[in-house]
């Protein structure tokens, strides 16, 4: 039962860790559909996603638009286009198949990756996380063991 819930659990330790160490954490899919966003229908839509991403990205915004179309238009890549934001807009998101955090410390910028347990990067995320480089980004994997102990002493069984 915890293998379902122990990325969830894995992805909060490692976004705190790293907040704690001093890196400024975005989400990887609502980055990428922040600066990919073509919402044609609703303009200021489009002007305040794109916004916010030029804030955090700074000068690497032009690199991270390049990596997301580098990574939609691979067809060996999983990837899709969908609604993800207000009003049926289409933009670019990597569901469930993306990265989990871009990070920024130091004036460099990371795409981040937690693994917990005994999990593996997918083949594509492999790729994708060499790729990176290309456009200038650290890739990091961040290994979280997570693991639920409950001694038998401390259960009980209480009738109300």
């Amino acid at each position: 039962m915890l293998g379902r819930h122990a990325g969830d659990i894995g992805e909060k330790f490692a976004h705190k860790i790293l907040t704690d160490a001093g890196y400024e954490i975005r989400s990887f899919a609502e980055l990428s559909s922040d600066v990919l966003c073509k919402d044609e229908n609703f303009k200021s839509h489009e002007i305040l996603y794109r916004g916010i991403a030029k804030m955090f990205l700074g000068n690497k915004y032009q690199d991270f638009i390049e990596f997301c179309e580098a990574w939609n238009r691979d067809l060996k890549v999983p990837s899709t286009i969908r609604g993800v934001r207000p009003h049926g807009t289409e933009t670019f998101s990597p569901t469930g198949v993306g990265f989990d955090f871009v990070g920024m410390k130091d004036d460099k910028f990371y795409l981040i990756e937690v693994k917990t347990n005994r999990a593996v990067l997918q083949k594509f995320q492999k790729k994708m996380l060499l790729k990176a480089k290309d456009f200038g980004f650290i890739p990091l994997i961040v290994r979280v063991k997570v693991e639920v102990r409950v001694p038998l002493e401390e259960v009980r069984i209480e009738e109300l």
